[in-house]
């Protein structure tokens, strides 16, 4: 101790040598951690039998075995228990994983562990397979539409009668418009009947429509749909295709390796994929609906096979958890449809609101209000545990002074081979809804039920049962049954029977045969017994080609109205025509039909077929008639001014449109041969392919002295493409018509020049002599 020090510094170091003493005399974490020995080695992991073909590191600590959190993710295990951090990297003991075996054979790790120990996945089955697509915003809505469907006759006893369908439609930008009506003349009178006038506006995205005008209102399913002037509101699936608002099945599984897995419904493959050790599960799989049965095969790295099956119900009337729809109305009452083109009754507001509690049970509320009536209800869906769906529900009608109920309850599960159905429905005398306009079609109560079986692939049954009792009448009961029969080569065989009970007595039995001839034809038989009396009949037909084709159709049917028919069929590119024949016991007839459209687009008009859905106009000028595709189905050729009108697109869907290289002229490019276009519904979208035809033609380009240009010199286009001077100041361009402006390069100076492509220069045309005047030194 040195004597130096004053007598308190003394002692305090006196202190710190003993506590230096006491360290390392006293065993044990008394004072610090215990210093345990630690060393790396490098491994191949063996998993679950299986060589991962991959080195790591391994701490071992004693008779603990440590992998990094990197080693550890690359193998899907989930770390667990507390880290061991050596130089910034975490480890973890293979100890803490609970059904984890492991054995060290330097340089091998066996590692054993059931799938609990490894992170879920989902198994990847592409979109592809089921078809659905990502929901694009469609493009702008362009050019207009009229279809007709007229029908004129003439009788041998001096009848006449002309009766037209007609209805346009078109757009401006996102919204588009629509109007039908019926021209009819016979009998010396003529009169058009307006049917409907309708603006709408969709968004996608939302999915939300807007309807302004005639339209028909949502309602429950105890209620009944009407046609009314107004305002409507609402969500719409429909304008997300490939979007399910159902329930769908979620199917789980475990493997221990990386393993192929093959999906089967009701035995039959349907696709495939691969997933990673570990649980995993199917997502939601668009299947058919109804019940069924799922089966997964799954096949690891080393061939074993474990089998999965599960089964299922899909409810369509069902929505997914967290969904909601809903609808609002308010407009006048639509009176004598069809008859009157301005007939409208009292002002009904009417909302559907319906929500997915959860995957299997659904609410829905439906009110209707109107001048005079109040009708609300509440409605609940739900799957129980043996699969099916039950729907119960209950509404309050109020109204002159009165309080009036509906109550209803149903059931319905259709399995592949088997399905069955029920509903009951009790009124109150004066239940009403305020679209109800008259008491016609009133009743107390009805029963409805429907069961059918198939036996095998040829057999099969169904049968039904309806009960309606009105007020103040008698009761009607009605039983039906039908037996299927397929013989062989596709032919059916049918038998029916209906009884009629109370109100209406009445016994039908009937038998139809239908017979397949191939080549678009067909053959069928049918003979039916009632209380009207007998009715037998021979049909033979043959169906027109989809494109363009030759068809027919003759019927003798004799009994009580005994008749002889005779058609020809005719399908083009601009409509389809028909023109028949028809002979009865009072008069001969002539009957001519005439069904097509016309398609107004950019200032020109466009005969086509009856615009059935979304339509498009392919625009390439100057190219030849090439030839047309559609989702790689060839739908014609351009005609002489670049143009074909393409039908049949689908809404709000990716459609490819192709025009065919080899058809392309010499000298002449596409930018693209194909493009991408997302219709409206019953609308019309652009496919304009002019900005990406290009040219090929030469000019000649010289400087402010009159000379060519030298050869190899470098010539800049505004557009970024880089070109060179040929021999004789020779320029070789390829670029759709407009204007342009060129950069070159001369040794020490830059000049420049425009040119004017015009849509009309021929392919490897001389177009003309440019000057390049310069522009500044370098």
């Amino acid at each position: 101790m040195p004597l130096f020090l004053p007598r308190p510094e003394q002692k305090y170091l006196l202190f710190a040598c003993c506590a230096v003493l006491f360290f390392f005399a006293v065993p044990g974490p008394l004072c610090a951690k215990e210093r345990v020995a630690m060393k790396y080695i490098m491994v191949n992991i063996w998993l679950n039998g299986a060589d991962t073909e991959s080195i790591s590191p391994l701490l071992v600590q004693e008779d603990r075995l440590l992998l990094s959190s990197d080693s550890l993710s690359s193998l899907g295990l989930i770390p667990q228990g507390p880290a061991v951090v050596r130089n910034n990297i975490e480890y973890y003991a293979l100890s803490n994983f609970e059904g984890l075996d492991y054995r060290l054979e330097s340089p091998r790790l066996y590692v054993e562990c059931p799938p609990g120990c490894f992170e879920k996945n989902t198994l990847n089955l592409g979109d592809r397979r089921f078809g659905l697509r990502d929901r694009p915003e469609p493009g702008a809505i362009e050019g207009a539409y009229f279809n007709y469907d007229l029908v004129f006759q003439a009788s041998d006893n001096g009848n006449e009668f002309f009766r037209g369908y007609l209805q346009a439609g078109g757009g401006l930008n996102k919204s588009r418009w629509k109007a039908e009506g019926i021209l009819a003349e016979g009998a010396g009178q003529s009169e058009f009947v307006r049917l409907e006038t309708s603006w709408i506006r969709e968004w996608p995205s939302g999915p939300h429509k807007l309807v302004i005008g005639d339209s028909i209102s949502d309602a429950a399913g105890w209620a009944n749909p009407y046609r009314f002037l107004g305002v409507m509101f609402g969500t719409d699936h429909s304008l997300q295709p490939g979007y399910i608002t159902y329930p769908l099945p979620n199917i789980t599984g475990d493997a221990t390796l990386p393993s192929v897995v093959d999906l089967y419904l009701n035995g039959v493959q349907f696709g495939s994929g691969v997933v990673q050790q570990g649980p995993f599960e199917t997502g939601e799989l668009p299947l058919i609906t109804g019940g069924g049965q799922l089966q997964m095969n799954v096949k690891d790295l080393l061939g074993r096979e474990k089998v999965f099956v599960q089964s299922f119900y899909i409810a369509p009337q069902l929505l997914k958890q967290g969904l909601t729809k809903f609808s609002l109305q308010v407009g006048v009452l639509r009176q004598n449809y069809g008859l009157d083109s301005f007939n409208y009754g009292e002002i009904v507001v009417s909302g559907r609101f319906r929500h997915g509690l959860d995957n299997l049970k659904t609410i829905e509320l439906y009110t209707e209000a109107g001048e005079d009536r109040l009708v609300t209800g509440v409605g609940l869906l739900l799957m129980p545990p043996v699969g099916g769906v039950v729907h119960v529900s209950s509404a309050l009608s109020l109204g002159d002074g009165d309080v009036d109920s509906m109550f209803s309850v149903g059931y319905e599960r259709y399995d592949l081979d088997w399905g069955f159905a029920a509903y009951g429905e009790w009124r109150s005398r004066k239940f009403k809804l305020p679209s109800d306009r008259s008491d016609f079609g009133a009743f107390s109560h009805r029963l409805q039920a429907r069961l059918s079986k198939r036996f095998d692939s040829r057999f099969g049954f169904s049968g039904s049962f309806i009960r309606n009792k009105r007020p103040g009448l008698e009761a009607e009961h009605v039983v039906n049954g039908n037996l299927n029969v397929d013989l062989a080569r596709r032919i059916n065989l049918s038998f029916t029977l209906r009884q009629a009970f109370g109100l209406r007595k009445d016994t039908l039995v009937g038998m139809f045969l239908s017979l397949p001839l191939g080549g678009r034809q067909h053959l069928g038989a049918s003979y039916q017994h009632s209380k009207s009396g007998e009715r037998a009949s021979l049909l033979a037909h043959r169906t027109p080609k989809r494109t363009e084709g030759w068809g027919y159709r003759a019927e003798v049917t004799r009994g009580t109205t005994p008749n002889a028919e005779a058609v020809l069929l005719r399908r083009t590119g601009i409509g389809d025509f028909d023109l028949g024949v028809s002979d009865r016991p009072d008069a001969t007839t002539v009957r001519a039909n005439a069904r097509g459209g016309v398609v107004f687009w950019d200032g020109a008009v466009k005969a086509a077929r009856y615009i059935t859905g979304s339509y498009g106009v392919v625009k390439a000028p100057e190219i030849g008639k090439a030839r047309v595709y559609h989702d790689s189905q060839y739908v014609g050729r351009l005609d002489d001014n670049g143009r074909l009108l393409i039908t049949d697109l689908r809404p709000f869907e990716r459609n490819r449109i192709a025009i065919e290289s080899r058809d392309i002229p010499p000298g002449q490019y596409l930018d693209t041969y194909e493009k991408i276009v997302v219709p409206h519904r019953e609308a019309g979208v652009g496919v304009d392919f002019s900005r990406d035809i290009y040219l090929s033609f030469i000019v000649v380009v010289q400087d402010e002295e009159g000379e060519w240009l030298p050869f190899g010199t470098r010539v800049l286009g505004n557009t970024g493409k880089n070109f060179v001077i040929g021999r004789r100041g020779r320029l070789n361009v390829r670029y759709p018509a407009g204007r342009y402006r060129f950069l070159a390069m001369i040794s020490s100076r830059t000049c420049e020049f425009d040119l004017k492509v015009d849509p009309g220069v021929k392919p490897g045309q001389l177009l003309k002599t440019v000057t390049c005047r310069v522009t500044k030194p370098t």
